[in-house]
């Protein structure tokens, strides 16, 4: 069987038009280039301001009372199942919202503060969307809180999965070059589960220019990985049946498999990195890490100027600022991901720990038995 069918590949169906041909361009080459996504210059001489996020407008329905009843019905079945599930690998209620609330949304949460490269600078304002939450980056004490809580919740998972768990992604020859330099994943990643044959590709045309920079990934899980698969928390079988994984697993790239319409295809092995030795923050540059707002007067400032002005042409004096900004964001975030290494490497301790405080009182008791027994 072609490797395309077993991942349960149909892009060109799916976007409705021919892949591009760039079978004779390796995507890992050179960088893409996003500056041709750009709109236009700002007629207006005004400051761009970040806008609102839209509110939700209820939108009204045909359904009858009986269809309304049958679907509460439907959901309340639902919620009941997902509330087990999560009983069953001890994912609390506040776990499970933050993990919920980031799927499917890239912006949900700023991975990009957990890149070594910044996103900011090189992708496209409108890129996935407006961020949302953006009050997480002038709050850095709530953002590592959610982080923390979404890392639970998966190791809570990875401790009683006992299966190797088939996955595949569509990314972007961008993040799989610095992944590759890197040797470990650099933030949340979002992959589908290859067991479901009818997941559509949809996020290549995401990839570049018409999908031009798109990377496919196919690889495994081994148990006991932090993860969250929704296909088993939520029986999850259309749309993506998203796995998603966390920052600072090892992930080793396979040399090119083949290519799927000009697309190259990569197997990649994912686990647990050794032990290394995290840089520790003196107690008075964490605090200003946590209490720093940087990341958001970096964001509004990127924003703003790719918003008013084409591809880094920005006027001296506003170019200045931006690049002070952006040093001062980059070693804030170097030291964000040092707190964030330190955070996870205790959560993990702490979900570990009950199996082996048992196995410790059992050992105990039983030298205490056997010690009594040789006294006799």
């Amino acid at each position: 069987m072609l490797l395309y069918e077993c991942m349960g590949i149909n892009m060109v169906e799916n976007l409705g038009k021919q892949a591009v041909d760039n079978s004779n361009r390796h995507p890992l080459e050179e960088m893409p280039s996003f500056e041709k996504h750009l709109e236009g210059p700002v007629q207006n001489d005004e400051e761009v301001k970040l806008p609102p996020m839209p509110s939700q407008i209820p939108v009204g329905d045909d359904l009858t009372e009986e269809q309304r009843r049958a679907n509460d019905k439907k959901a309340e079945k639902q919620q009941k199942y997902i509330d087990a599930k999560l009983k069953e690998y001890n994912i609390t209620p506040e776990e499970w919202e933050e993990v919920s609330a980031y799927k499917g949304s890239g912006y949900f949460i700023p991975s990009s503060v957990l890149r070594d490269i910044d996103l900011f600078k090189l992708h496209i304002p409108d890129y996935g969307g407006m961020m949302e939450r953006q009050e997480l980056l002038q709050n850095p004490k709530e953002l590592l809180d959610s982080y923390c809580k979404m890392y639970s919740a998966m190791c809570k998972f990875g401790k009683k999965n006992k299966r190797p768990i088939l996955i595949k992604r569509v990314d972007s020859g961008l993040f799989t070059n610095e992944r590759m330099k890197s040797r470990e994943t650099e933030s949340f990643l979002s992959f589908t589960s290859s067991e479901d044959d009818d997941y559509d590709f949809m996020f290549v045309g995401d990839k570049g220019p018409g999908g031009t920079d798109a990377v496919l990934l196919e690889g495994r899980l081994d148990a006991g990985l932090p993860c969250i698969s929704f296909p088993e928390i939520t029986k999850e079988t259309t749309d993506e049946a998203e796995i998603l994984i966390p920052p600072f697993l090892s992930i080793e790239y396979g040399k090119e498999e083949g290519k799927y319409n000009g697309y190259p295809v990569y197997h990649i092995e994912i686990s647990k990195k050794d032990n290394a030795q995290i840089p520790t923050l003196s107690p008075e540059r964490k605090q200003q890490v946590l209490n720093s707002d940087i990341a958001y007067r970096y964001y509004s400032k990127w924003y703003s100027l790719r918003r008013s002005y084409s591809f880094d042409s920005y006027p001296d004096g506003e170019k200045e600022e931006y690049d002070n900004l952006r040093a001062e964001f980059l070693a804030w975030q170097a030291d964000f991901k040092n707190i964030l290494c330190t955070e996870f490497s205790d959560i993990e301790k702490q979900i570990q720990l009950p199996s082996d405080e048992k196995w410790s009182k059992f050992f105990t008791f039983l030298g205490r038995i056997l010690g009594r027994t040789g006294g006799d």
